[in-house]
């Protein structure tokens, strides 16, 4: 079903996040679509998490302004 290619999306995009030498830019990127993803499949808790865990990153304004909003 749908929720489940949610979640399907959510864990290889953990699988991505394991991989080396990923840069900040990138962590954030993956960080901010699982959020989306979390989000839309109705896990807010997770998707908050994967948010604030983005915006520990250094990441540029712009960046910031979009997990922001």
């Amino acid at each position: 079903g749908e929720i489940g290619d949610y979640r399907d999306a959510v864990e290889l995009l953990g699988d991505a996040l394991a991989l080396p030498e990923l840069s900040a830019a990138m962590t954030g990127a993956i960080l901010q679509l699982r959020g989306d993803l979390s989000l839309s499949a109705g896990d807010r808790l997770a998707a908050v998490a994967d948010y604030e865990a983005a915006l520990e990153l250094p990441l540029d304004d712009a960046v910031v302004r979009g997990l922001l909003i």
